[in-house]
């Protein structure tokens, strides 16, 4: 085809036809044929440099553009094709002055706004760019390509409240204009108004129903309005249209997530890691979806690799946190939380995972203050409530936990688990029948809910009911069947209520746990008969348990031909002094070679099960321990160095005091009518010093109590042993202090409060006579019973 060459535009609009009919060698050859003609004719030149823009001869592109704005250096539209032009040569400081050459030259001419502002966002000048358009659009505000672009803009910026006021401008102006109505429903998500946004969202697709990405942002709309099933469906069309498109497919992951589709959330995910290997979102749905799925190291590799992708993104290091947390990597899971909350200080989510890591690992002050901030950030976060009550407790501030559980209540009433954690604040606070109350209301709202089922059963198991309690804890087994806890727990109330055969075998689940078996090769015994037999038990739980249990070592004694315990090295010479026919070895790995050759080996803990079958089985022994005779002696010397009088051990609390167990002790507060009465000395039991609070009864009551601190009682095992038997009386709560006096003989009154297993419903302590159970009922103060005791020991002392 040849141009008229009388007329080079007529010929040029011929090209452009050729061209707009995607014939590109004609269009480019009518160009050279007009340029042959007339070499400095400038819509030609240009026209032809972006024929060659279009065939990527960027170079060639640039030659005809400098040309045709050396023929006319005043055609904005000249300059602005070279500044694109020289922008794909990768030489942006050209292009820029070029962009703006075409901006002075005509201040209307849109087209080189929206080039000079994507140019500037390329660099990172992201302010810059939307100054540019801005600019751009006070010269042109009906431009919908600059009204788009400075809506991103802001939005790329986190002015997504400026993204929505520009966008929706623009929505006004341009109302049937897909493309707007999308940007501004992703502005309006961002601002988290999900409703706002699902409105222009579903208005875009309605005008842009094969847009995938419209599609994918409706679908990531519902999602934060929890329309998981909704955002399925739109992201399943999306995918339809656009099958490679990545983050279709990972927000798929994070819908089918939603709905516990675990595994689909998996398939999904990982289709967006292969479509999109740089692209953190793939990644972040697919370390959730193998977390869910418990697969704890596959999901760490994923979600490191998220944060490799996206440092600055919270989530992905919430992520992270949360999965080293399950995996026990304390340490990890807490520097990652602490990252996110860097990150996002204002995420309630993010400071309620750190304050759960902070817990795990021992940390309740900064767990404390994490929720706290979680708290001021979130005031109706529920959820923080309840975890605040949770770490308020374990950290002995269980009045203030209990307010806070009831805060948590007030905002989701039908949240059973706050009910059942309001329960154990309450049972704390030794107010049990409030605590089976809120359990029952858990209970009204989820029948199955777990946590309440397991708290009622411990609850009623001391309120007695222990029926009850049996089928609270049958139920929650059913839910649970593994639960190591439970399971003991549930022996409990079968061993109180005398069911001995079936408490002592449901006992033998503690094995199910983390608890570990010694390495002993040898079957274990099965209560068959041992004449002849030779056989290894060994210690276990703690050493207050192993001495009461031993006291089966008498019946094995007399029925195996050869006996080894293996026990705590702090007990070896107390229990070979106690039964010279008893070989004694401290654990060893491998076990001690005395222990090998033997025939049987038995947990101390299970002897009962088959020596102790009824209450008529336990004999009635004035103890079966004997402390060291030269060690004994000098501790009469120095107690009766005192003086005259009755002398007593007393013990108020543990050294270690946690917020489950602190109602099982008393304060030193507490003991005045004891420590009141004269002519007894009171010698300190306790592991630690207790400094302050000797100094508190001297103070208040008069009293010295005597603190021997030349002996180690936690360490020297023989040594108390000794100086337990030099007493005359012993008060203590539930402690080895306790178990200890009992297997020397030595009388012992012990307070517990009512659902102690050993006791088998008896009232009494039949594995140690001498010792007596003080019960504190429901309702009664230790104040109370240490009144109580305060006459019998008057009493005692009178006699």
């Amino acid at each position: 085809m040849t141009a008229d060459t009388n007329s080079p535009d007529g010929a040029l609009t011929e090209a452009r036809a050729a061209a707009a009919a995607d014939d590109l060698a004609t269009a480019e050859a009518i160009c050279r044929d007009i340029l042959g003609r007339h070499p400095d004719h400038a819509p030609t030149l240009a026209y032809l440099g972006l024929i060659c823009h279009h065939a990527d001869r960027h170079g060639e592109a640039e030659r005809w553009l400098q040309r045709a704005t050396t023929a006319d250096g005043l055609a904005a539209g000249h300059q602005l094709l070279l500044g694109v032009v020289l922008r794909a040569l990768e030489r942006p400081t050209e292009a820029e002055a070029a962009l703006r050459q075409a901006v002075l030259l005509d201040a209307r001419l849109s087209d080189a706004y929206l080039a000079l502002g994507a140019l500037l966002l390329s660099l990172g000048r992201d302010d810059e760019a939307l100054k540019t358009y801005r600019s751009g659009l006070e010269q042109c505000p009906e431009a919908i390509e600059l009204q788009l672009a400075m809506g991103n803009t802001q939005a790329r910026l986190g002015d997504a409240s400026g993204a929505v006021a520009t966008l929706t401008e623009a929505a006004r102006r341009h109302p049937a204009n897909g493309t707007i109505q999308a940007a501004l429903g992703v502005a309006h998500n961002d601002l988290g108004q999900c409703e706002t946004a699902l409105a222009a969202l579903n208005e875009a697709v309605s005008l842009l129903p094969d847009d995938a990405i419209a599609w994918c942002n409706l679908g990531a709309a519902r999602l934060g309005t929890n329309d998981a099933e909704g955002a399925q469906e739109a992201l399943a069309r999306a995918i339809e249209l656009a099958p490679d498109l990545a983050l279709a497919h990972a927000n798929l992951a994070a819908a089918l997530l939603r709905q516990e589709r675990h595994e689909e959330a998996t398939a999904a995910a990982s289709r967006a890691v292969e479509l999109a290997p740089e692209a953190p979102g793939g990644y972040l749905n697919l370390g959730r979806a193998l977390h869910s799925m418990r697969r704890l190291e596959e999901a760490r590799t994923a979600c490191e690799r998220a944060t490799m992708l996206a440092p600055e993104a919270a989530a992905a290091h919430l992520n992270l946190g949360c999965v080293e947390r399950d995996l026990k990597r304390l340490s990890a899971a807490v520097a990652s939380l602490e990252r996110a909350r860097d990150l996002a200080p204002d995420d309630a989510e993010v400071g309620l995972n750190l304050s759960l890591a902070y817990r795990d690992a021992d940390r309740l002050d900064e767990a404390i203050a994490a929720l706290e901030a979680a708290r001021a950030s979130a005031p109706g976060h529920a959820k923080v409530l309840a975890n605040l009550g949770s770490v308020l407790r374990d950290a002995m501030r269980t009045e203030e936990s209990e307010t806070i559980c009831q805060a948590a209540i007030a905002l989701e009433p039908n949240e059973p688990t706050f009910h059942s954690n309001l329960s154990i604040s309450l049972w704390y606070l030794d107010r049990p029948l409030e605590a089976a109350a809120a359990c029952r209301r858990a209970l009204e709202i989820d029948p199955e809910c777990f946590q309440a089922l397991s708290n009622l059963g411990n609850v009623l198991t001391e309120l007695g009911e222990l029926d009850e309690a049996l089928a609270c804890y049958d139920r929650a087994l059913a839910l649970q069947p593994d639960d190591v806890r439970l399971l003991r727990n549930r022996a409990d109330v079968l061993l109180i209520r005398g069911e001995f055969a079936a408490g002592y075998e449901a006992m033998e689940s503690r094995w199910r746990g983390s608890r570990v078996r010694r390495p002993f090769s040898q079957p274990q015994w099965d209560g068959s008969a041992l004449d002849g037999r030779s056989i290894v038990i060994w210690g276990e739980q703690g050493v207050g348990d192993t001495i009461i249990f031993a006291s089966c070592l008498i019946d094995v004694l007399a029925r195996a031909e050869r006996c080894v315990f293996e026990t705590d090295a702090r007990m070896v010479a107390l229990f070979a002094r106690s039964f010279p026919s008893l070989e004694v070895v401290a654990p060893q790995d491998p076990p001690d070679p005395a222990t090998t050759d033997l025939e049987l080996q038995c947990p101390v803990g299970t002897l009962p099960r088959w020596l102790r079958p009824d209450l008529a089985a336990f004999p009635h022994h004035q103890g079966y321990l004997k402390a060291d005779p030269q060690s004994l002696g000098q501790w009469r010397r120095r107690l009766d160095a005192l003086g005259p009088g009755l002398k007593v051990g007393i013990v108020w609390r543990s050294s270690h005091v946690d917020a489950e167990r602190r109602r099982y002790y008393s304060e030193i507060a507490d003991w005045g009518p004891l420590l009141s009465l004269p002519g007894i000395h009171f010698v300190s039991l306790m592991y630690d010093e207790a400094g302050p609070e000797l100094v508190l009864a001297k103070e208040k009551f008069g009293c010295e109590i005597k603190y021997f601190d030349d002996i180690d009682l936690f360490d020297d095992i023989d040594g108390a042993a000794a100086l337990t038997a030099a007493l005359d009386l012993l008060i203590t709560p539930l402690s080895m202090t306790s178990w200890l006096a009992g297997a020397l003989g030595v009388p012992a009154w012990t307070m517990t409060i009512p659902g102690e297993w050993r006791m088998f419903g008896s009232g009494a302590f039949p594995w140690c006579p001498s010792v007596r159970m003080v019960e504190k009922a429901i309702g009664q103060t230790w104040p109370q019973i240490i009144a109580s005791l305060a006459e019998d020991l008057a009493e005692l002392a009178a006699e």
